[in-house]
């Protein structure tokens, strides 16, 4: 699982965090009462010309007291020169952020709902840091958006609902935080989604139906080492180009719906850690295709 989280880590990212203690409030407040950035960054965004100021102050929450810009020299004068750190492009004859790649900087504070004004955001990565708070639903405006990775941070509260907006998302990493409630149904509205991990986290509730046919491109999927319950989904059987599923270590329960064998791309299953679940009705693992599950890669007890 862990090679899987690690693809994420291909050309990525972003992020807006606010320095650690900060109180955040809700959305409506924030555009009302725009949280303070730093005086360097305040001068900064006064200063350059290269970016839209919306923009330039959405990353004044990557200010000098953060880890990262003390190490990179990041500037606010020269947003775009750090491309290891944040990727600009020229687009209708304007720059504008489109990465920011913030993954293992050991970042904490919360991420703050300004993310929203990076509109032309195509990947965002804040994995493996130590960030606190919730997911701002903001995010959801973001619907240039095709990479999100939040994994491995201390993330608390619910998955916003408003991430069904991304419909161009194709990565979601939310895997090893602290989340909980249920997964959305509007995870069924992300069309062109390939890999979805929210492992490791205290999901609740039944698998959503909505996790079907509709995301045709979907590879994989990770739910393990969570709480969910309820039956296996039949819907799980519509997705033909499945080649990872992994449902291990729950509280799921009744049989393995037949047309799971069906999936001829599938190649690993972990279902194992669910005392609850039952072979499939009328049909054994024994007689499952051996070259599209091996027995080796189908971990079931």
């Amino acid at each position: 699982m862990k090679l899987f989280r690690r693809l994420a880590t291909f050309s990525v990212s972003a992020a807006l965090i606010l320095p650690f203690g900060t109180a955040v409030a809700s959305t409506a407040a924030h555009a009302a009462q725009p949280s303070p950035i730093s005086p360097v960054a305040q001068v900064g965004c006064t200063k350059q010309k290269v970016i839209p100021i919306g923009e330039c102050g959405a990353l004044g929450y990557l200010d000098g007291r953060m880890p990262f810009a003390q190490k990179t020299g990041f500037s606010f004068l020269h947003p775009c020169e750090t491309p290891h750190l944040i990727t600009c492009k020229k687009i209708n004859g304007e720059r504008h952020v489109i990465n920011v790649f913030l993954n293992d900087r050991v970042l904490t504070g919360t991420i703050a709902p300004e993310v929203q004004n990076l509109t032309y955001l195509e990947q965002l990565t804040l994995g493996y840091n130590q960030l606190t708070g919730t997911i701002p639903t903001t995010i959801g405006s973001l619907t240039k958006l095709t990479f999100l990775q939040l994994s491995d941070n201390r993330l608390t509260g619910t998955i916003p609902a408003s991430l069904g907006n991304l419909a161009n998302l194709q990565y979601l990493y939310l895997d090893l935080n602290q989340l909980v409630g249920k997964i959305p149904t509007t995870i069924g509205m992300m069309n062109k989604l390939r890999q979805v991990n929210l492992s490791n986290n205290q999901l609740s509730g039944a698998i959503p139906s909505t996790i079907d046919g509709q995301l045709y491109y979907l590879k994989g999927l990770w739910l393990s080492n969570n709480q969910l319950s309820g039956k296996i989904p039949a819907t799980l059987a519509n997705l033909q180009g499945l080649t990872w599923l992994d449902l291990g270590n729950n509280r799921l329960s009744g049989q393995v719906p037949a047309s799971i064998t069906t999936l001829a791309n599938l190649s690993d299953f972990w279902l194992s850690g669910n005392p609850e679940i039952s072979m499939y009705d009328g049909v054994s693992f024994a007689g499952w295709n051996r070259t599209q599950l091996t027995w080796r890669s189908a971990h079931i007890w």
